[in-house]
């Protein structure tokens, strides 16, 4: 009794520069490191954020502290005034966005309308 088949392993299979060739596989690749790419910068984005929060949170609480502590509205113009003197190159959105996200900062539009129709807000603590 003779294998017929003793001698033709891996005739079927494809080589490696075939593989590698492949537009589906690189396709699975090039999507695969978009992917992998996306999430780090996402990861990076978050921790940037978590970082921002820690070091410049606690800042923007303080000072509408003592617009409070003093009976003075916190106008969300005047705090970020304050803010931007305090921390330059911090950006005051987002960490007051950020603050808004966690429940401590709570910004409350006026219903009335000032100068041209502009609509001032004001900033409180929860």
């Amino acid at each position: 009794m003779t294998d017929t088949t003793a001698f033709s392993f891996g005739a079927q299979e494809r080589s490696w520069w075939d593989m590698t060739l492949d537009p589906e596989v690189q396709a699975e690749r090039r999507a695969l490191e978009a992917e992998k790419a996306q999430l780090v910068s996402r990861m990076a984005e978050e921790q940037r954020l978590q970082e921002l929060t820690q070091y410049a949170g606690p800042g923007l609480v303080n000072i509408i502290k003592t617009y409070s502590a003093q009976n003075i509205p916190a106008v969300t113009t005047e705090v970020q005034h304050d803010f931007n003197e305090s921390y330059p190159g911090v950006n005051f959105r987002e960490v007051l966005d950020s603050l808004k996200r966690e429940g401590i900062v709570h910004e409350l539009t006026s219903s009335t309308q000032g100068f041209m129709g502009a609509r001032t807000s004001h900033l409180h603590l929860l």
